[in-house]
C-alpha cells in the first residue's frame, strides 16, 4: 500500500467517524462529494474493494460455479 493510499484511508476513516465532513474529505482528497460517499460505502464493506484489482494477484477469474445444485463456489487451481 502506497503512502497516498494510506493517506486516503486516514481521511476516509475520519469522515466515517464524523470527525470531518464529507465535503472536507472531498477537498482533502481532491475528489467530488459523491466520490467520497462511494468510497465510504466501499470502506463500510457494502461495495467493491478500494484497492485496484492488481493488488490481489491471482484472485481475478479464479472462481467458477460448482456443478452441484447447492451453488457453492470452488476455487479453480
Amino acid at each position: 500500500m502506497t503512502q497516498r493510499e494510506r493517506d486516503r484511508l486516514v481521511v476516509l476513516k475520519k469522515a466515517q467517524k464524523k470527525l470531518i465532513t464529507q465535503r472536507q474529505a472531498a477537498a482533502d482528497l481532491q475528489v467530488s462529494k459523491r466520490q467520497v460517499r462511494r468510497m465510504l460505502v466501499i470502506l463500510d464493506g457494502r461495495g467493491r474493494p478500494l484497492l485496484p484489482k492488481s493488488r490481489f494477484p491471482g484472485a481475478i477469474g479464479k472462481r467458477a460455479r460448482c456443478s452441484t445444485a447447492s451453488g457453492v463456489y470452488n476455487t479453480i487451481g
